[in-house]
């Protein structure tokens, strides 16, 4: 496996432009966390794993397939390097976490659940409606149920003297947006996310976002304009999670990226972040509590489930303001 993981770092385009100078950086554990980062996938380069996300997973395995990632790195390195098909998140974090413990940087595979994607690095997720309700205009931001990276223990010198930035570091080899031109993401200081520092490299706001983007959702108005219908400031970033050392089973820790949903303390790092940000365009204010919805729905069981009948539900739709649905009272209908 050593063997393995050494011809990998070979395989990355710095050696192969400049082997004299890609040995030098190799002490370098921040340097190695972004070789890793993107030689992992194989969007840029002779990789180890080819992405895909949708069915049929023709002339390779389906990501759920694999058990290990031992399989993965024999087959790559067996092929004269040729990509494997296929990964997945959970596949590209636990081939990069299986390399980078072999290289000698402690490494943890990450969980998070209700996990944004931002795009444009707003730090919101934006969904846009015409007045009918249907959605005229695809942003290509989401929020996926959830998503998986790795950290790795290493220290930050290049961010500030001292040991500010120093501990986990967020690393991501799943190639979702390019990092100074490359399908890569990190080492972002975890620290510097949970203190919503995203004027640090590397990727900070992406990963900020991850685990704590605002979920806007906007109607598009006849005349052009938009209109904000609600804000959700809660709902990104959830059960952020490891596996605990020594024991089978779950390690919160989504204290470690950020401050308790709804708080003051919570809110008054978002702004920062945004400020640090540097954007240009304006933004509200955030409030402390998340704007009343504009439409409730509500699910109740009528009857007691029983297995191989129908069930009869009951659907309380609920309009929070008269101007979008002209009543205020709720409509409701038993569905089975």
């Amino acid at each position: 496996m050593v063997d393995i993981c050494l011809k990998l770092l070979d395989m990355n385009p710095k050696c192969l432009k400049d082997a004299v100078e890609d040995f030098s950086a190799r002490c370098n554990p921040i340097y190695v966390g972004r070789v890793v980062s993107a030689m992992i996938n194989a969007n840029d380069d002779r990789g180890v794993l080819v992405g895909r996300w949708q069915t049929p997973y023709t002339g390779g395995v389906a990501p759920t397939h694999w058990n290990g990632s031992v399989d993965i790195l024999r087959q790559w390195y067996k092929t004269s390097c040729s990509p494997v098909k296929y990964g997945q998140c959970w596949v590209f974090a636990g081939v990069m976490c299986t390399v980078m413990r072999c290289l000698g940087i402690p490494c943890r595979v990450v969980t998070n659940f209700d996990s944004a994607h931002d795009t444009d690095k707003s730090l919101t997720i934006d969904e846009y409606y015409s007045n009918h309700g249907v959605r005229p205009k695809e942003s290509h931001d989401s929020v996926w149920n959830f998503h998986v990276w790795v950290e790795g223990w290493m220290k930050r010198p290049d961010l500030a003297a001292g040991s500010t930035y120093d501990g986990w570091q967020v690393l991501d080899a799943t190639p979702q947006e390019k990092s100074t031109g490359v399908y890569c993401c990190g080492p972002s200081s975890v620290k510097a996310v949970l203190e919503g520092h995203t004027d640090l490299k590397y990727d900070v706001p992406f990963v900020f976002a991850e685990v704590n983007a605002d979920r806007s959702s906007w109607m598009l108005m006849k005349d052009g304009s938009k209109r904000k219908l609600h804000t959700d400031s809660r709902s990104v970033g959830r059960n952020i999670s490891t596996k605990a050392v020594g024991k089978d089973r779950r390690e919160d820790i989504t204290a470690n990226y950020k401050y308790p949903e709804g708080s003051k303390k919570e809110r008054q790092v978002f702004e920062e972040a945004v400020r640090r940000g540097n954007k240009t365009k304006p933004r509200p204010e955030k409030p402390d509590k998340p704007e009343p919805a504009a439409m409730t729905l509500k699910i109740t069981e009528e009857s007691q489930a029983v297995m191989g009948q129908d069930i009869v539900l009951c659907l309380v739709l609920r309009s929070e303001q008269a101007d979008l649905a002209g009543a205020q009272r709720p409509a409701q209908r038993p569905r089975p």
